[in-house]
């Protein structure tokens, strides 16, 4: 089956004590990865599901590498929206890398490139991964201030 192709896989830290392939990517502490593989199409919407039921939203930054995915249709899209507004609803900062050029036209087209932003695409990996320690320092940063500032009223 089409299906058993396309694959969605969480590596993080999930706890100080357990660590995962999150140190293998030098992952900084707060940020989650989400890789794609295989075609994102209306045969893999149940493991959006299964994704959005399981993950704890815990993470500051999730990266969703799609370096794997060699497309994408409407079912595939709508999914990938819905994770997205999700993640920015519990306050998570997304970035995306490494999008084949025929993927990202999609995404462009249908508004995906502008939910997230364009200085939240990289071509590549690390550079993701580099973005990702900066924004995690800046809310680390502004958390530390808010917290600061509520101490003092």
């Amino acid at each position: 089956r089409m299906a058993d192709l396309s694959q969605i896989k969480f590596k993080g830290l999930i706890s100080d004590d357990s660590p995962t392939d999150a140190q293998m990517f030098d992952l900084p502490r707060g940020v989650g990865l989400y890789e794609f593989s295989g075609p994102l199409f209306f045969g893999v919407a149940h493991r959006f599901n299964d994704l959005r039921t399981s993950y704890t939203y815990e993470d500051k930054v999730i990266i969703l590498r799609m370096e794997q995915v060699p497309m994408i249709d409407g079912t595939g899209l709508h999914h990938l929206r819905t994770l997205i507004n999700t993640l920015k609803n519990h306050r998570e900062e997304v970035l995306i890398c490494e999008i084949k050029p025929e993927v990202y036209e999609v995404l462009e087209k249908e508004g995906v490139v502008e939910l997230i932003g364009k200085t939240h695409i990289h071509d590549r990996f690390d550079l993701a991964v580099e973005h990702s320690r900066i924004l995690v320092q800046q809310i680390n940063r502004k958390n530390k201030s808010g917290a600061t500032n509520k101490s003092k009223l």
